[in-house]
């Protein structure tokens, strides 16, 4: 009878690695998680800045710049746009990841809280074994 409390024991200090492997784990993840937010609110910013850097310069261009010279402002607005969009494209990327992440994140607390069950589940069994074997 000793030896089946003995196996529960390192079932549970097993159980109890796997718990903190898991919390580890979730931590990682909650910290790529804060990572991801703070590149998606540095490219919106980013993104922010230069549309209103591009249209300072569209209205000082249309200020001062003759009808002859419409090609240059056409050819700065089409790469301004192309930018933007790589911008856009790159945050939507960041985005995906951050869902995803956060996915796992929620994946690996919920294993992280089977596990806890598990554990305290296999700590009343050895306890009630243990009042057992007193008995």
């Amino acid at each position: 009878m000793e030896c089946d409390v003995i196996g529960s024991s390192s079932e549970i200090s097993s159980s109890s690695n796997e718990a903190r492997n898991y919390q580890m784990e979730l931590k990682e993840k909650e910290d790529t998680l804060k990572t991801l937010r703070a590149d998606v609110l540095a490219l919106e910013e980013t993104v922010k800045e230069q549309a209103d850097m591009i249209e300072d310069l569209k209205s000082q261009l249309h200020s001062k710049v003759p009808m002859g010279e419409s090609a240059l402002l056409s050819a700065s607005h089409r790469i301004s746009e192309q930018e933007t969009r790589v911008l856009h494209f790159t945050i939507q990327q960041l985005r995906d990841e951050l869902s995803e992440a956060r996915q796992d994140a929620a994946s690996t607390r919920a294993i992280l809280e089977t596990q806890k069950a598990l554990c305290l589940n296999q700590e009343k069994e050895i306890a009630k074994r243990r009042e057992q074997l007193d008995e």
